[in-house]
């Protein structure tokens, strides 16, 4: 139990964006003169986040609060892209039957697309209205927390929905059977990212539902990856007097990181490894066999720190 040992933990996770939205308050409050160049380009903002410009992560939050250390070790940084395509989208909520939201950085997509090309207000005129209409499909507790932020004030809980767990397959299973007793004839937007699985496109698709997918930001490894590793590295050599926990946040984030971290270092029974979420275990799980590696994966019930606790508390 991890009360009674020194533990640090490690997040591999990409950048965590800001909680608030500055750049659609200043459309919100037409103060668009004050918006930065930058922020006006044709369909691509820049959304980059290096290692020194990481907001307060509400993992590292949550394990603080019980005195736990925690490391954030950003794996990936990005930039937003295709917003004036977006935006071509979210100027005709009629012609889609909803949207789905995968993550928290396809939420923020839509800030940007109306920041970046909203010049007649169109947003708050009546676009936010209509989208908050609609269902908006969302996947994890982040992302709908996010959601209910972007569309605020509209009454927008009662239109928020999720899978019965916290990934995509389970929101397209969700999708399939809140439409089972009518046939879609309109897509759903589907903003998402270069580095997105085709899991849940494809298990729509099976079931005749359509979806108009829109690239709206690439994921790059962080430069400081390596560098962030090399002292990841030298610290797990050196433990002796506590246990280390190594947290993987997704796949891809599976694939950068073993790109420049020996796996050798893992080898040590005070190292443990745990994934957010299946798709990450299985990820990892792979890795391992490839190497010849034994290794035990733990994963969350949930991407959240409530259930990163728990596997702290209950297997480790």
């Amino acid at each position: 139990m991890w009360r009674d040992k020194r533990l640090k933990v490690y997040l591999l996770k990409a950048a965590p964006e800001t909680d608030q939205f500055p750049l659609l308050q200043q459309v919100v409050g037409n103060d668009k003169e004050q918006q930065p160049e930058e922020t006006k380009a044709e369909g691509h903002a820049s959304g980059a986040k290096s290692a020194g410009d990481v907001s307060e992560d509400r993992f590292i939050t949550g394990l603080s609060l019980l005195e736990i250390e925690a490391t954030l070790v950003p794996v990936l940084t990005f930039e937003y892209c295709n917003l004036s395509v977006l935006w071509q989208h979210l100027r005709n909520p009629a012609q889609h039957a909803g949207i789905i939201l995968s993550s928290p950085r396809c939420v923020s997509s839509i800030s940007e697309a109306v920041t970046a090309c909203d010049s007649h207000n169109q947003w708050n005129a009546n676009l936010l209205h209509e989208w908050s209409s609609k269902h908006i499909y969302c996947v994890g507790p982040s992302t709908i927390a996010k959601a209910k932020q972007l569309f605020s004030p509209s009454n927008v809980d009662s239109m928020i929905v999720t899978g019965q767990e916290s990934h995509a397959e389970s929101l397209g299973d969700t999708i399939i059977q809140d439409n089972s007793q009518c046939i879609l004839t309109l897509p759903l937007l589907y903003p998402c990212g270069t580095l997105r699985r085709d899991v849940l496109q494809k298990k729509l698709a099976n079931a005749n539902i359509q979806c108009n997918q829109c690239i709206v930001y690439d994921s790059v490894v962080n430069p400081c990856l390596k560098l962030e590793l090399e002292k990841v590295s030298h610290a797990l050599k050196a433990i002796s007097d506590c246990t280390a926990v190594l947290c993987f946040f997704s796949p891809s984030g599976v694939k950068y990181v073993f790109q420049q971290l020996d796996v050798n270092v893992l080898v040590n029974d005070l190292v443990h490894v745990v994934a957010i979420g299946p798709t990450t275990k299985s990820a990892l799980e792979d890795y391992f066999s490839s190497k010849d590696i034994s290794k035990v994966v733990l994963q969350c019930k949930d991407p959240t720190p409530e259930s990163l606790i728990d596997i702290l508390q209950f297997n480790i």
